[in-house]
C-alpha cells in the first residue's frame, strides 16, 4: 500500500494481494482519519460479494476468483 496526502485528500494505491479494506482501515489508523467517503477503481483477482439478510441477522456472501474490473468503488468511513 501507497498513498499520497493533497490537503485534506488521499489518493492510496493497493498493490496486488492487499486486500481493499484492510488498507483503507489501516490507512484510517496510521492518519488517524475518524470519517471521510471512498472513491476507486481498479482491478482484482479475487473479490466476496454479498449482501446483508435482515430476516436472518446475518451476511450472506460469496467468493469470486478470476480477472474482474472494479469500474466503481463507492463508500465511507
Amino acid at each position: 500500500m501507497q498513498f499520497k496526502r493533497y490537503g485534506n485528500q488521499y489518493l492510496l494505491r493497493i498493490d496486488k494481494g492487499e486486500g481493499v479494506a484492510r488498507s483503507i482501515r489501516k490507512l484510517c489508523e496510521e492518519e488517524r482519519i475518524q470519517c471521510g467517503a471512498v472513491h476507486g477503481l481498479g482491478a482484482a483477482d479475487r473479490v466476496e460479494l454479498g449482501l446483508f439478510d435482515t430476516d436472518s441477522k446475518q451476511f450472506i456472501g460469496h467468493t469470486y476468483e478470476g480477472a474482474y474490473e472494479i469500474a466503481s468503488l463507492n463508500g465511507n468511513v
